[in-house]
Order: structure tokens, then sequence, then C-alpha cells
């Protein structure tokens, strides 16, 4: 269902622009870290894992609707990003949604990664140092740091 993303670095790579990965960064900070949209992602995350191991998964409305939603996030993530699409710049600066597809997309999939690699869930907090680590290309202590260097 959901296509392999490109290896992160392959997609941090095409941000143009510290500003625009640092509006996404700060789009996540936004949202609450008990936001039902983060459990919706970790629930996908972990069928779509499922699925891929075993080649085939049971699923309901409720379970397919999730799939659906991160669908939707990949694919608003990926035309703003991608390469033949120059204009990105600007529906990224002017869009809540964008911000939010991008921002979720790449909340996702840190934890589908963390369910391929068995690890547990990563929490709020780590997600957003693990997506501004990406994003941003620095190293962040904790998300009070990340916080922090989105406010300065």
């Amino acid at each position: 269902r959901l296509a392999r993303p490109p290896r992160r670095c392959n997609m941090v790579a095409t941000f143009a622009t510290r500003c625009y990965a640092a509006k996404v960064v700060r789009h996540l900070l936004q949202l609450p870290g008990d936001d039902p949209k983060f459990d919706r992602l970790a629930a996908a995350a972990v069928l779509l894992e499922q699925e891929a191991r075993t080649g085939a998964c049971w699923s309901s409305a409720e379970m397919t609707s999730q799939i659906q939603d991160v669908l939707m996030l990949q694919q608003t993530s990926e035309s703003m990003i991608g390469d033949d699409n120059f204009g990105w710049q600007e529906q990224l600066a002017s869009s809540g949604p964008a911000l939010e597809a991008a921002a979720l997309h790449m909340a996702f999939e840190h934890m589908r990664e963390a369910v391929r690699c068995g690890r547990p869930l990563p929490a709020h907090e780590e997600l957003l140092v693990l997506v501004a680590k990406d994003l941003l290309k620095q190293d962040f202590a904790g998300a009070q740091q990340v916080a922090a260097a989105m406010a300065g």
C-alpha cells in the first residue's frame, strides 16, 4: 500500500533551505503531545509493518482509514518536496495543511522505523528531536532545546 519512502537523507536533501525545514519543525512543536493524530500515526505504523512482515493483514474500516490518512500525508509531503516541483517553498510557506502534512509524515516515518527495528514507538518529545535533527541537520539534547532553537 504505502510505498517505501526514499531514505530520510534523500528526503531531507530536497529541502532547499533551512528556513522551510524550520517551519515544519515549528508546526510539529505547536501540536500537543496528546493530539489523537499521533495515536493514529502510531497505529498505522504498526499496521503497515505487520502487513509488510506477513504479506497480509486483517483490516477493519477504522484501520483502513488510518492507512488512508498516512497515504494522504505521504502524497502531500512528496508533492511539496519532489525534485520536479520547484514551487513547493511558496506552498510550504503559506499553507497550514501542507506544513502539518510534512510534519506528521516525518513523525510517521520515525514511528515506522521504530516498529521496523523492534524499538518502542518514540514519544512526542523524542519525535520532535528526531524530526528536528533530520530536517535541520543539527543535534538536539531534547525537545526544550528544539523549542529554544525555533524561538530564536
